[in-house]
């Protein structure tokens, strides 16, 4: 009886190391064939100008539909900015036509910090700027200003930032 249990103890393990090792393939097999589209230039995009002296502070890859099988979109980016700066100045630098050439703002909204943009060279090219500010310690410290950058084959609304 005590033998029973060990076998079926086993196999039990087994079967969960191999579903963590196929899980683990699969995995990586996405990470290694992502296509990233070539419009987007790269992961940070460069698509998009920067503000001068951010920072990037995160980026990955956007897989849209991943679920039916999906493909590598577009990037998504945070960026630090100088402590003198305020929200304001970065959205304002991105509401500038001439800070953002090839690009026509679409959308933009003061109050939330967003700006939505086209590119008027690749169609189907899309970016939504979003200017944050938060205090460092969650609810305490100074306040920091943040902005990511969607750049996608698609709309970037349809992610979640």
């Amino acid at each position: 009886m005590r033998t029973r249990w060990i076998v079926l103890l086993c196999a039990g393990a087994g079967l969960f190391g191999l579903t963590v090792m196929v899980y683990g393939g699969l995995a990586m097999y996405a990470i290694l064939t992502s296509h990233l589209a070539p419009a987007v230039q790269g992961c940070p995009s460069h698509a998009v100008p920067l503000r001068p002296e951010s920072r990037l502070r995160n980026h990955a890859e956007i897989t849209v539909g991943s679920d039916r099988g999906g493909m590598t979109t577009g990037c998504w980016a945070t960026y630090d900015v100088p402590a003198s700066s305020t929200a304001q100045d970065v959205f304002n630098f991105y509401a500038e036509p001439q800070n953002v050439p090839g690009w026509n703002l679409n959308e933009s909204y003061a109050n939330t910090g967003y700006l939505a943009f086209r590119s008027t060279t690749v169609p189907g090219l899309r970016a939504d700027v979003g200017v944050t500010t938060m205090k460092r310690y969650f609810a305490f410290g100074p306040s920091e200003v943040t902005y990511a950058i969607s750049v996608c084959m698609c709309d970037p609304r349809s992610m979640a930032q």
